[in-house]
């Protein structure tokens, strides 16, 4: 049989490009069955990974003169190229309040018009760069100026074409009738996923009522003047539960701003999330405990006079215990320089402890055989014996007059101010 003529012209169908791969692919396939009669192969070359036929796989065309290095020249009034932002926040790995950090996993999705023009198809997927294309290309770098010890890695990285416009007026001298899209009708897309440890301001005061704020910081390599992020086309996502272990997720939000030096400045992103402790746990495991210590040492009042041991021993014993349960708390909280509200709330328990405790050893000196009168003279040195004071020495009496009047008042009049600032705080 005789070979096929492969002079053949293509044929055109309206609508769709010349069918000139098929006349190639029929080509090679005769070819290799000619080498295959000789003992021979053919080992053709396959298509992209897009099932599209360009030249080394490659969807853009740089024009002359581009360089990767410099940001792509835009046509605003302020010759800054403008970056769409998008930070998808995927899980929280950890919130170390000892620490000060978040440990977070984000996807950042940045979008900008470049100068190349490009090859593409209605699938996004589709037009996916490869490592060629993406090295081709000027694409944005970006640093984290508060992550923590340089933890940070890049789990991932794509960048994608995806057209925003009308194609060029097709030349139908072109044997292969691509699709053509110019840099100002087509948008890079970059996606990067990062996952990164985070530092952040502790603010305790209000410890376990409090609210956190950290922020993840953006900032890009080229100088603001170049190019900036777009405040208006910024956005932060997360679609994953609200409820973390230890805290609520109240708000996130991003806010475009600079940062630098008076010569130099550079466009920032601040990713900030608001966060509101889950005081729960917190209220069982700390606040209760120490109420009913509390209460442990002021029934040490009601305990006869003549039970020394049982009512020193007792008061010993729940102010250690109290003191310890006042360490570990501390010890899960940064050291800071100012007092915490958890802190008045121990100082507060250990000093009525304290004072029940000297209570006690000052009621075991007192005299029980008699009702001993002191007079006491006033302050304005008057000698008018009636107005002198007269105190008696009674232990009964007096611990009757500690456990009725002066420490309900006292524990009253600080809760009250203490819950209140508290509350107040949660409003505000």
């Amino acid at each position: 049989m005789a070979d096929p003529v492969f002079n053949l012209q293509p044929r055109q169908e309206h609508g769709n490009r010349i069918k000139s791969l098929r006349v190639s692919e029929f080509r090679v396939h005769v070819f290799e069955r000619r080498l295959r009669a000789q003992g021979r192969s053919l080992r053709r070359r396959d298509d992209c990974s897009d099932l599209s036929d360009e030249d080394d796989c490659r969807i853009t065309l740089l024009p002359k003169g581009y360089r990767t290095e410099r940001p792509p020249e835009n046509r605003t009034a302020d010759g800054v190229s403008y970056l769409g932002t998008t930070v998808e926040i995927l899980r929280f790995m950890d919130i170390s309040d000892v620490k000060r950090l978040v440990n977070v996993e984000f996807v950042i999705e940045l979008t900008w018009t470049g100068r190349s023009t490009s090859s593409l198809r209605d699938a996004m997927e589709w037009n996916q760069l490869h490592t060629r294309d993406q090295d081709s290309v000027w694409r944005p770098q970006l640093k984290f100026p508060n992550v923590l010890n340089g933890d940070i890695s890049l789990l991932s990285e794509d960048v994608f074409l995806k057209k925003i416009g009308r194609p060029e007026p097709a030349d139908f001298n072109d044997v292969r009738m691509d699709i053509i899209y110019s840099g100002e009708e087509a948008i890079l897309i970059q996606k990067q996923q990062y996952s990164g440890s985070f530092s952040h301001s502790f603010d305790g005061f209000y410890y376990p009522f409090d609210t956190q704020r950290c922020s993840i910081l953006l900032q890009l390599s080229d100088r603001s003047e170049l190019v900036r992020f777009r405040s208006w086309d910024a956005q932060v996502i997360y679609q994953e539960d609200l409820q973390l272990p230890s805290y609520v997720i109240n708000d996130y939000q991003v806010i475009v701003t600079e940062r630098g030096n008076d010569q130099t400045r550079y466009s920032v992103l601040k990713v900030e999330i608001e966060l509101t402790r889950r005081r729960k746990m917190i209220v069982m495991s700390v606040y209760v405990p120490t109420l009913m210590l509390l209460l442990i040492g002021y029934s040490t009042l009601f305990v006869k006079v003549s039970l020394m041991q049982v009512r020193l021993v007792v008061s010993l014993t729940t102010l250690l215990v109290l003191y310890t349960l006042f360490n570990n708390t501390s010890n899960a909280l940064p050291v800071t320089d100012y007092v915490k509200m958890i802190d008045l709330w121990f100082f507060h328990c250990i000093f009525l402890l304290f004072f029940i405790i000297l209570s006690h050893v000052f009621v075991d000196h007192l005299d029980t055989k008699g009702q001993d009168l002191v007079q006491i003279r006033p302050a304005n040195g008057s000698t008018n014996p009636k107005e002198f004071v007269q105190v008696v020495k009674k232990p009964e009496l007096l611990l009757k007059v500690l456990r009725i009047y002066v420490l309900p008042v006292v524990s009253l009049c600080f809760n009250v101010v203490y819950w209140a600032v508290l509350l107040g705080s949660q409003k505000a």
